[in-house]
């Protein structure tokens, strides 16, 4: 995404309201709320504010992502000793 600001005023505002009205950090609160300002959606593994949040949109768990299968090769571990050696 590109974008130079992600902390202005109103999505601190938004980050703070969602973090009340939902019960949780505000932390989780924070991504969605950059989202939400910028018409895209959070990807996350947060299963519990999913569930909490997604009533509000521009939010979808990341195993329930249909691009997820094209983005990297499936059923193969790659460890970080491994890219650098390949280099």
């Amino acid at each position: 995404v590109e974008s130079k600001e992600q902390s202005g005023p109103d999505v601190l505002r938004l980050a703070t309201d969602l973090a009340a009205t939902l019960r949780v950090d505000l932390f989780d609160t924070l991504y969605h709320a950059v989202a939400i300002d910028r018409g895209i959606e959070l990807i996350t593994t947060n299963l519990d504010y999913v569930r909490r949040a997604s009533h509000l949109g521009h939010i979808r768990l990341l195993s329930d992502w249909a691009a997820r299968a094209r983005i990297a090769e499936r059923d193969k571990r790659y460890s970080r000793r491994d890219r650098q050696n390949k280099r």
